[in-house]
C-alpha cells in the first residue's frame, strides 16, 4: 500500500516538474545561437567567443551602420551647403560688380553735384521704401531670380544718367532706380533663405556680404584711379556703366530657386526612404534581440514621423498648387482675370500691413532705422567732407574693413551667437564717430581710421539683421526683407532730406541716439519673445502672420 502511494507521488512529481524543466532548457537553448558546421573544428568542438556573442556582435554591426548613415549624412549636407555657396558666389560676384559702379557713383554724388545729390539720393530711397509695400507679390509672382536681373538694369540706367547730367533725367533715373532697388534686394534676401538651411543662414548671409562688399574696394580704387588720371566724369560715369553691365550678366545666369529646392526636396525625400529601408533590414536581421527591437522601434518612430511631416508639406504644396490652378481655370471661364488679381495683390499689401505690425517686426523696427541712418553717414555725410582725391581711397578702405568683417562675422556668428557680433558691432560704430569728429583736412589719416571702424561695424550689422529676418521670419521670407528695406530705405531718405542742414556732430548724435534705443528692443526680443539664435531657440508662440 505504502509502496503504491509513493509510486503514484512520483508519477505525479514526474508530470508536474517535466513541462517546467523542458520550458527552462528551451529558454537556455533558445538564447544560445546555434554554430553552423564551418564554424566547428575538425574535432567538432564549438571555437571560443574570441569576438562576443552574436548579441553583441549585432549591436557592433547596428553601431558601424549608424556611423555609415552619419558619415553619409554630412557628406549629403557638405555637398548641400558646396552647391548653395556656390550659387551665393555667383549672385555676390554679380551684385559685387554691379555696385562697384554705383556705389562709386553714389560716393560721388554730394560731392560732384552738390545739393542735387543729396535731393537724388534722398527721391531714390524714397521711392525705395514706398515701393517695398507693393514689391513683395511681384517677387513672389516672377521668381527672385528675375527680380534681381529687372533690378539690376535700374542700376544701370541710373549710372548713364550722369554721363550727360540733365535735372530732369537725373531725377526720373533717381525714381526708376528706388523700384529696381527695391526689386533687387527683396529678390536678394528670398533667394538666400530658400537655396540655404536655416542653421547655414549665418554663414551664407556672411559670405554674401564679403562678396559683395568687395565692390567698395575695386569700385572705389577704380573710380580713384581714373580720377587722378585728369580724366572727365563723362569718361568716368562711362567706365562705371560698362562694368555694372558686366556684373548684370553674373545675375542673368543664375540657377532658379524653385529648381533648386525642388531637387533638394527630392534628394531629401530619397535620403529618408533609405534610412527607413536600412532599419527595416536592422530589425529583419536582430529580430531575436529585445534591446536592438526597442531602440529600432524608437528610430522607426522618428523616422515615420519625418516622412509623414515630408508627405504632409508635398500634400499641402500640391493642394496649394491646384487651388491656384482651379483659381486660374475660373478667372479665365469667366473673364474676369482682372477683380482676381487684385484682390489678390490687396491680400499681399495686407499682409505685409500685418507683417509691419506684428509684435517681433516692431522690437526691430529701431535697429533697422538705424541701419537706414548708417547709409547715409557712411555714404553721404561723411563723403561731402573728404577732398575728392582722397575720397575713393578713404572708402576702399571702408569696403576691406566691412568685406573681412561680413566673412569673419557671418561665420562666428552660427558658433558663438549673434549677440557678441552686435555688441562689437556697437562699440565699433561709436568709435568710429568720435573719431571723425576730431578728422580735417589736415588730419586726413583719421577719415582712413574712422571708415575703417565703420566699415567694421556696417558688416556686423547687416549680416546680423539678415540672419535674424531669415530665422524668425522664414516663412514669409519676401515680405520679411521688403518691410525691413522699407524702414531702412525711408530712414536713410530722411537724412538726405535734412543731412545737408545739419552738421557732422549733430548727425552722429541722432545715429547713436538710434544704435542704443534699438539694442534695447532688440534685447527684450531675444529674451522676452523669440530666441535670435538658432541653438538657443525658443519658438514664438502666438499666432504668426
Amino acid at each position: 500500500m505504502d509502496s503504491n502511494n509513493e509510486n503514484r507521488i512520483n508519477d505525479q512529481l514526474e508530470d508536474i516538474t517535466s513541462p517546467n524543466i523542458n520550458s527552462i532548457l528551451n529558454e537556455i537553448s533558445s538564447e544560445v545561437e546555434p554554430t553552423s558546421n564551418s564554424d566547428q573544428n575538425n574535432n567538432g568542438s564549438v571555437p571560443s567567443t574570441i569576438f562576443g556573442s552574436s548579441r553583441d556582435q549585432n549591436l557592433l554591426k547596428e553601431h558601424g551602420d549608424k556611423k555609415t548613415q552619419d558619415k553619409a549624412g554630412s557628406g549629403e549636407r557638405k555637398k548641400s551647403l558646396r552647391v548653395t555657396l556656390l550659387r551665393v558666389l555667383q549672385m555676390g560676384l554679380g551684385f559685387s560688380i554691379v555696385f562697384s559702379s554705383f556705389n562709386s557713383t553714389q560716393n560721388l554724388m554730394t560731392r560732384i553735384h552738390g545739393s542735387y545729390g543729396y535731393r537724388s539720393l534722398a527721391l531714390l530711397y524714397s521711392v525705395f521704401g514706398f515701393s517695398n509695400l507693393f514689391i513683395p507679390p511681384v517677387v513672389i509672382k516672377i521668381g527672385a531670380k528675375l527680380s534681381m536681373v529687372i533690378g539690376a538694369i535700374f542700376y544701370v540706367l541710373y549710372i548713364i544718367s550722369n554721363i550727360w547730367f540733365v535735372p530732369f533725367f537725373y531725377y526720373l533715373a533717381s525714381g526708376l532706380l528706388g523700384l529696381g532697388a527695391s526689386l533687387l534686394w527683396s529678390g536678394n534676401g528670398a533667394y538666400i533663405v530658400q537655396v540655404s538651411e536655416k542653421e547655414q543662414l549665418g554663414l551664407v548671409s556672411g559670405v554674401f556680404w564679403g562678396m559683395f562688399q568687395c565692390n567698395q574696394i575695386f569700385g572705389n580704387l577704380l573710380a580713384a584711379i581714373i580720377i587722378n588720371a585728369g580724366k572727365s566724369n563723362s569718361v568716368l560715369f562711362t567706365i562705371l556703366t560698362c562694368v555694372g553691365a558686366f556684373g548684370w550678366v553674373f545675375l542673368l545666369f543664375l540657377p532658379n530657386t524653385k529648381k533648386i529646392q525642388k531637387k533638394n526636396d527630392n534628394a531629401d525625400f530619397e535620403s529618408e526612404k533609405a534610412k527607413i529601408k536600412n532599419f527595416e533590414n536592422k530589425k529583419s536581421s536582430s529580430t531575436s534581440e529585445r534591446e536592438i527591437e526597442s531602440e529600432g522601434e524608437k528610430e522607426k518612430e522618428e523616422e515615420k514621423e519625418k516622412e509623414k511631416e515630408k508627405k504632409k508639406r508635398q500634400v499641402e504644396v500640391e493642394e496649394k498648387r491646384k487651388e491656384t490652378n482651379k483659381t486660374k481655370v475660373k478667372a479665365k471661364a469667366k473673364g474676369d482675370s482682372q477683380p482676381k488679381t487684385k484682390s489678390k495683390l490687396k491680400e499681399n499689401l495686407m499682409m505685409n500691413f500685418r507683417l509691419f505690425t506684428e509684435k517681433r517686426m516692431k522690437y526691430l523696427i529701431l535697429i533697422q532705422i538705424f541701419s537706414g541712418i548708417t547709409q547715409t553717414i557712411y555714404f553721404g555725410v561723411v563723403p561731402s567732407k573728404i577732398e575728392k582725391k582722397w575720397l575713393s581711397y578713404v572708402m576702399a578702405v571702408f569696403g576691406g574693413i566691412d568685406v573681412l568683417g561680413g566673412i569673419i562675422n557671418g561665420k562666428l556668428s552660427d558658433n558663438i551667437g549673434k549677440w557678441p557680433i552686435i555688441i562689437a558691432a556697437s562699440f565699433a560704430n561709436i568709435a568710429g564717430g568720435v573719431i571723425i569728429l576730431f578728422a580735417s583736412k589736415k588730419r586726413i589719416w583719421l577719415y582712413f581710421l574712422g571708415q575703417a571702424f565703420f566699415g567694421y561695424s556696417d558688416s556686423g550689422f547687416n549680416t546680423q539683421i539678415y540672419s535674424i529676418l531669415g530665422l524668425l521670419f522664414n516663412n514669409d521670407e519676401e515680405s520679411a526683407f521688403a518691410m525691413f528695406k522699407l524702414v531702412q530705405s525711408l530712414s536713410t531718405a530722411a537724412v538726405f532730406y535734412y543731412g545737408n542742414y545739419l552738421g557732422l556732430f549733430q548727425n552722429i548724435c541722432i545715429l547713436w541716439a538710434f544704435l542704443l534705443a534699438g539694442l534695447v528692443f532688440l534685447f527684450y526680443l531675444d529674451f522676452k519673445i523669440e530666441k535670435i539664435d538658432q541653438k538657443k531657440r525658443k519658438k514664438y508662440k502666438s499666432i504668426q502672420v
